[in-house]
């Protein structure tokens, strides 16, 4: 019987705030390796290159409670757009036009950035964009760590933390990614391909957080994206007093626990055995039922200690669409799933010897900072670095080898669960080398 954690990060209430006016100019393009500098403004300019984040065979799962239909798409054509600066952790899809680039999504952890709804352009004929911050209302707790306060201890009979007599030694751990999304987070977008866009650019600023990872190298794969059709999954609603708010009133939330049990029985009933974490993105609140009268809001995300490649492979994050506001949530429950607690905090560890965090204080401000406070909040503390390379040690190999073939069984009509490039190579035996464009 092994001792799982349900860890919380606080609470911040997004608003979008344009900041000023900008004309991204393409500075330089090199042909040979797809590399190219982009010029924001005076004192930005962007090193961007190309981002892969989206699985070759991308699945769109849409699932009811009798069954699921699922439609692939070719991940590489969804991504085309779609960059990073490592070192600004930008994260953007930018489409050429004949008098400039079109630029959104994040372009630090702090700024974003959108085409703006004006019909001017500079002299120069360039596309004006808006560059905004995404503020948030922090929240009222009196030494700035509440979050922890809000930890739980959750005893699960399956997890695997089990070490091995044979460590897999894993040099790269590819992280496979399958997102569920509500139909009102959904219904924010113009389409599935909007939603998929909007996703890859958020987990490929995410996955930018592990960039400092090695041995093993820590990497993200989306594989796929599931729509549950029906409302089981966002959790019932409880209502209480608002704990630690700087107005107490009675407010209504999604429970938290039962989001994240919810999420963890999409996997099991949608056969979603190919996915190292399922994560759940929701526009609402979160929230956890303090006692018979009052909930805590103060947290953004929730998930298993080390629960990556378990039955309790879940998590649930908060995300207001169109802002990015859930990189960091999502970042931070990711380095839980993979067996990270909050640095300098003193909590029960799975198995003996398993490393702890005590030697890293959370005042460096790291990603695994209990609370949301801190200037390096993407960076890992030597800590955190340590116990993903321990949780990953002991991982089995089923779960460190990558899952990339699309293999559905469902109610499809003829060559439905087919991609294109089967088509092709199915039509055209004689070829070899076949190549798909569409």
């Amino acid at each position: 019987m092994v001792i799982a954690m349900v860890l919380l990060v606080p609470l911040l209430w997004t608003t979008a705030h344009t900041e000023t006016l900008v004309y991204p100019r393409l500075l330089e393009s090199r042909a040979d390796d797809g590399n190219f500098l982009l010029r924001i403004r005076g004192d930005l300019t962007l090193n961007l290159r190309k981002s892969s984040i989206l699985a070759k065979d991308f699945v769109i799962t849409s699932s009811t409670g009798t069954g699921s239909d699922n439609v692939i798409l070719n991940g590489p054509e969804l991504e085309r757009d779609l960059y990073h600066d490592t070192e600004h952790r930008s994260s953007l899809l930018i489409r050429r036009h004949e008098n400039g680039v079109e630029v959104r999504g994040l372009l630090n952890d702090k700024l974003r950035i959108a085409p703006a709804f004006l019909d001017e352009r500079s002299d120069e004929d360039l596309i004006p964009h808006d560059v905004f911050t995404v503020k948030g209302r922090s929240s009222a707790f009196g030494n700035g760590n509440a979050a922890g306060e809000l930890h739980n201890m959750i005893v699960l009979d399956n997890a695997s933390f089990e070490a091995k007599n044979n460590s897999n030694c894993a040099a790269k751990f590819v992280v496979e990614l399958c997102v569920a999304v509500g139909s009102t987070y959904e219904g924010a977008f113009n389409g599935t391909q909007d939603l998929v866009r909007y996703i890859a650019t958020t987990l490929n600023a995410v996955a930018l957080s592990f960039v400092e990872m090695t041995d093993p190298v820590i990497s993200l794969l989306l594989s796929g994206i599931i729509r549950p059709q029906n409302k089981d999954i966002a959790g019932r609603n409880i209502c209480g007093m608002a704990l630690h708010e700087q107005i107490s009133q009675n407010v209504c939330a999604a429970d938290s626990r039962d989001s994240l049990y919810a999420t963890a029985h999409l996997r099991e009933s949608c056969d979603l055995a190919h996915c190292d974490i399922v994560l759940q993105l929701t526009s609402g609140d979160l929230a956890m039922q303090t006692d018979e009268m009052t909930i805590n809001r103060h947290l953004r995300g929730l998930t298993f200690f080390g629960g990556v490649c378990t039955n309790r492979s879940a998590m649930v994050a908060e995300d207001k669409p169109l802002t990015y506001s859930g990189v960091r949530t999502i970042a931070h429950e990711i380095a839980h799933s993979l067996g990270a607690s909050h640095d300098g905090e003193n909590v029960t560890l799975p198995i003996d010897g398993y490393p702890n965090a005590l030697n890293c204080s959370e005042e460096a401000g790291h990603l695994m900072r209990p609370d949301s406070n801190g200037d390096n909040m993407q960076g890992l503390s030597n800590c955190t670095k340590a116990q993903i390379k321990f949780r990953v040690s002991i991982l089995p190999l089923s779960c460190i080898q990558v899952h990339t073939e699309a293999n559905y069984s469902n109610y499809f009509y003829p060559g439905h669960n087919m991609t294109w490039e089967t088509f092709c190579k199915t039509r055209y035996p004689q070829y070899q080398d076949v190549e798909t464009h569409y």
